[in-house]
């Protein structure tokens, strides 16, 4: 269950400081400011679709701001179950000056979607896989993939068998990587793991 609690008066969380709503870290709460509210430092943020009130919310009567542009986090912790694209979490009661600019902390595995500027939400974007692309010069494949990070995989497996689940790392596997064509193999896949 949630915990809630007031502050009166201008509220400044400073650079290296953070705010978080709920009686503990693990817990979904609500925090009142009946005043200003201007972030520097951090925000810590709590999801749980499994509970009535299914984030930490932040309630903030005066001017919201942020005053340290990408410096200033929102740090966010998932506490059930899985998230889902277009999943929403509106995270303070109205948008954030300088939302914008928030560094989003998202828990592993999903991108998150700042709104903060708009209506001071969060949300679950679609996962996109990335596009492996092949090509063969001489005795070598090259393999590129759009995107940002990912490393390639691949695996080896008698002509008999063919795709397994034994999927390893190959060595220096990032984008851009070059791999020998070795013939005595029976076959060989290769994958992007994001």
């Amino acid at each position: 269950p949630g915990r809630s609690g007031t502050l009166g008066g201008a509220v400044t969380v400073n650079t290296n400081g953070s705010l978080a709503a709920g009686a503990a870290l693990n817990s979904i709460g609500t925090l009142t400011l009946s005043g200003n509210l201007t972030l520097k430092g951090s925000a810590l943020v709590n999801l749980d679709k499994s509970q009535a009130q299914s984030n930490s919310v932040f309630n903030v009567s005066g001017v919201l701001t942020n005053a340290n542009g990408a410096a200033t986090t929102l740090i966010v912790s998932n506490l059930g179950p899985a998230l889902v694209a277009g999943d929403k979490f509106t995270v303070f009661n109205k948008a954030m000056s300088g939302g914008d600019t928030v560094t989003i902390v998202p828990p592993v595995g999903y991108t998150l979607v700042n709104n903060l500027a708009v209506d001071g939400s969060i949300s679950v974007a679609p996962s996109t896989k990335p596009t492996l692309s092949v090509v063969k010069s001489g005795g070598s494949l090259t393999f590129t993939w759009d995107g940002t990070g990912g490393s390639l995989e691949w695996q080896t497996n008698a002509l008999s068998k063919g795709l397994g689940t034994n999927w390893t790392a190959y060595p220096n596997g990032t984008n851009g990587v070059i791999v020998p064509i070795d013939g005595t193999q029976g076959s060989v896949f290769f994958r992007v793991k994001q």
